[in-house]
């Protein structure tokens, strides 16, 4: 019902009280705002993240093995150790929830490492079964995708990626039975596959190697630091591809690394990366890493397995020391 006395009430208090109403007025508009603000950029920013792991399983977990951390049953601590193929039906029977499964191998995307003719470029490769597909789906423009009688049957089979078929075949050009060499060896185009998903396992190392191929090397100067452990640049104790990180004679310019003492998953430059530089610093600090860095220098004990040691050994390029309190 309404009330002519309530109303003309409320109308008087707030013509006497101004600034008050004025006031509360703003502040209650300014807190609609806000909060339509709020929602909008949310809604904006769950959409935004969905848009970007569409087609991704978001259910999915990747592992791969690491150095032990823990001696067992007679076997030392630090070793290493694989996962192979014939672990995949241990795993179907131990996890029941399991749904899809799939290997997947990375081989490094440098050094225009896939060729066809005169035309050549560094891309990141990836070894999966057909399954694969099934957790990071892909819309095929050409062809099709592996399927199991090309792995029963050992095929050399490859599925290109859209960007790889833009600067090895002309427009329009159906790559289906063309042969690619891929890291030396001999590859039939099966299909060309575009990512629905703007999640790539394993791409970062893909970009990072780009970047660095498209750098004038050598750099002008490379500056390091180390750690308590030893480790300089991502070069972490324990990692698993420390080997190939160091490995001088190595091609791969960047790689992942994961790592006990890391903390988070890595990538790196390589060591022969990095010497690429025409002038090198090893910046310490503190006394404790004045005496850890001595002990490398003259390979003590267990300071003859730091990483840094690698770096104060190598004959490429002379190593500037500067240490500070």
């Amino acid at each position: 019902m309404f009330d002519l006395d309530r109303w003309q009430e409320i109308w008087i208090t707030i013509t006497h009280n101004k600034s008050r109403s004025v006031l509360t007025a703003f502040g209650v508009f300014w807190g609609m705002l806000m909060l339509v603000l709020m929602v909008g950029a949310g809604n904006a920013l769950s959409e935004g993240i969905s848009s970007q792991i569409e087609g991704f399983a978001t259910n999915s977990c990747f592992f791969a093995s690491e150095r032990t951390t823990l001696p067992y049953k007679g076997f030392r601590k630090g070793r290493r150790w694989d996962m192979t193929n014939s672990d995949l039906p241990v795993i179907r029977e131990k996890v029941k929830e399991l749904q899809y499964i799939s290997p997947v191998l990375f081989a490094g995307g440098n050094d225009k490492n896939v060729v066809r003719g005169e035309k050549n470029g560094s891309y990141l490769v990836k070894g999966c079964y057909p399954e694969y597909d099934l957790i990071e789906k892909s819309k095929m423009l050409y062809g099709r995708y592996v399927n199991d009688i090309d792995i029963t049957e050992k095929r050399k089979v490859c599925v290109i990626g859209e960007r790889i078929y833009e600067v090895l075949f002309q427009k329009g050009e159906d790559p289906t039975g063309k042969q690619i060499r891929v890291n030396g060896i001999y590859f039939q185009v099966i299909g060309v596959a575009r990512s629905t998903s703007g999640v790539s396992i394993g791409a970062n190392c893909c970009i990072a190697n780009a970047r660095i191929d498209a750098l004038p090397l050598p750099f002008d100067a490379v500056v390091l630091g180390m750690g308590d452990d030893g480790h300089t640049a991502s070069f972490f104790p324990g990692g698993d591809h420390l080997a190939e990180a160091l490995d001088l004679h190595g091609r791969a310019r960047v790689l992942p690394m994961h790592a006990p003492g890391a903390g988070e998953p890595r990538i790196t430059l390589s060591l022969p990366t990095l010497l690429q530089t025409r002038a090198l610093y090893l910046l310490v600090a503190g006394e404790k890493k004045r005496d850890l860095l001595a002990d490398a220098r003259l390979g003590l004990d267990a300071a003859q397995h730091y990483p840094v040691r690698a770096v104060l050994t190598q004959q490429r390029v002379p190593v500037a020391v500067y240490w500070c309190p």
